[in-house]
């Protein structure tokens, strides 16, 4: 498989799971599972706001990842390749889980997003 062609099946994956989070979110506001109050809508755009933040930059750090284990593997390094299915989940998980903390601490870093954090709580 082509390294484009794996970029694009990442795309559709991505794309297709924001799809369902977004159906999920709208059902949540046609149907919410408990009644939402004035502090609701306070803390709606802010909230909205730190998770696309969130979301775009983890999806940097996770690609930056990603690219790096595909270049592994073209250069003939493949280290997930001896493992079995579940321990590459699980190799995966645990490179990619401090991406994630990586970006939700460059926010608390950041005097903007630690500003908007603050005036939302």
């Amino acid at each position: 498989m082509l390294l484009l062609d794996q970029i694009l099946a990442s795309f559709r994956t991505v794309l297709s799971m924001s799809a369902s989070i977004v159906l999920l979110a709208a059902l949540e506001a046609v149907i919410p599972a408990r009644a939402r109050g004035r502090c609701h809508r306070a803390h709606l755009w802010p909230n909205l706001s730190l998770s696309a933040i969130t979301f775009v930059t983890n999806a940097v750090l996770n690609a930056v990842l990603v690219l790096a284990m595909m270049y592994l593997d073209e250069a003939g390094y493949r280290p997930l390749r001896w493992m079995s299915a579940v321990g590459a989940v699980v190799a995966a998980v645990l490179a990619l889980d401090p991406a994630w903390y990586v970006g939700h601490r460059g926010m608390h870093r950041s005097t903007w997003l630690w500003r908007i954090r603050v005036d939302s709580s």
